[in-house]
């Protein structure tokens, strides 16, 4: 089984890494999403198998559009 777990990894690094090792004690795969939109300037250590550049993509924009319309709001 599978189980998805997304958050922002600039900024919650430390707990979805302690969340994604009691998933894979338990026998899991994890899918972790990262749902980042900072400006790079913070580097997590850990590697999403979905990176926010790919949700952005998905969602048909990109990180600099949304970053910019957040600015706006």
């Amino acid at each position: 089984m599978a189980i998805a777990v997304i958050g922002m990894l600039d900024e919650r690094e430390e707990g979805l890494s302690l969340i994604k090792g009691h998933i894979e004690q338990k026998g899991h795969k994890i899918i972790l999403i990262d749902i980042s939109i900072g400006t790079g300037a913070i580097e997590p250590a850990l590697r999403p198998e979905i990176t926010s550049d790919q949700v952005a993509q998905a969602g048909g924009t990109t990180k600099e559009k949304i970053r910019e319309m957040l600015a706006k709001d």
